[in-house]
């Protein structure tokens, strides 16, 4: 009678550790965001075991279970979630997968992951990752437009390191100064600056980093491969990372060397008519 009374007492309490657990895992399941799913190996709902993520399903839970994914779903989709549950139990490793569904009339994105738990059953972890594609939809339009602005513009476009590396430069700067953008990442910007113009620019450049400036605009000349000296408008602004700190500078470089031949052109002109005006036919050089 003893021993009976000891084994007895020894399941009760196993069975009171299982409920307990059981409990456990449902109040965690019931708390998450995420929508919580078990399927067989055919893709019948088993059972919905979150309740917290209830609008994220396509359907009422109670009309899901005893349900299969060809009830709801897409021919693809079918095909993506089989597929899943398959390697997932032939495996026994974690199965990733990303899918959309229409939830009250609005497509929402999920990233779910999909694991065995038992010889043909699954638990599928699925969260809502429809804000986060949003997000990566917009950045993407925004560099496709960046890139779209950075190729085509009629000025040239640069990003340096705060070294004064090159990062990345469009086209027309290439065109302008005679190398290709591998070749510019293998210098400085003081390679290709006249000397007396980088002084100014280093200076600038000092203001802009202290924050003394938001940006500086300033004429420089650049020295071409053939060397060559060519004016440009130099604009420079900063890139700061999310602690605030500069992380890379924006030059936009405008050849002007058309509006100084013609400057050059006014200025011999009027010293001509002055040495004119004053007697000497011969105005200064």
């Amino acid at each position: 009678m003893t021993n009976i009374s000891v084994d007895i007492t020894a399941r009760k309490q196993m069975e009171t550790h299982l409920r307990e657990s059981e409990a456990e895992l449902r109040g965690l399941f019931e708390s998450m965001d995420d929508v919580v799913l078990v399927l067989d190996r055919q893709g019948r709902y088993i059972k919905v075991v979150s309740s917290k993520s209830d609008h994220l399903l396509y359907r009422p839970a109670d009309e899901l279970v005893g349900c299969s994914v060809q009830d709801f779903l897409t021919t693809e989709q079918v095909a993506a979630f089989l597929g899943c549950i398959q390697r997932a139990l032939d495996t026994h490793t974690t199965q990733d997968i990303e899918y959309s569904l229409p939830i009250d009339g609005v497509e929402r994105w999920f990233s779910a992951k999909c694991s065995s738990i038992g010889p043909d059953q699954v638990i599928w972890v699925a969260r809502d990752i429809t804000d986060y594609r949003h997000t990566q939809q917009a950045l993407k339009e925004s560099e496709a437009r960046f890139k779209a602005i950075f190729d085509h513009a009629a000025v040239g476009i640069c990003q340096f390191t705060m070294a004064g590396h090159m990062v990345i430069a469009n086209q027309q700067f290439c065109d302008f100064i005679g190398y290709t953008e591998a070749e510019l990442q293998q210098i400085t910007y003081a390679d290709y600056s006249h000397p007396d113009d980088l002084r100014i620019d280093d200076a600038l450049m000092e203001q802009l980093v202290n924050g003394e400036i938001p940006h500086f605009t300033m004429e420089k000349r650049y020295i071409h491969r053939s060397g060559e000296l060519r004016w440009a408008s130099l604009t420079v602004s900063l890139i700061y990372g999310t602690d605030g700190s500069p992380r890379y500078d924006i030059a936009v470089i405008e050849d002007i060397r058309d509006r100084k031949r013609q400057e050059y052109l006014i200025e011999g002109q009027r010293q001509a008519l002055q040495a004119l005006a004053q007697g000497n036919p011969y105005p200064r050089s």
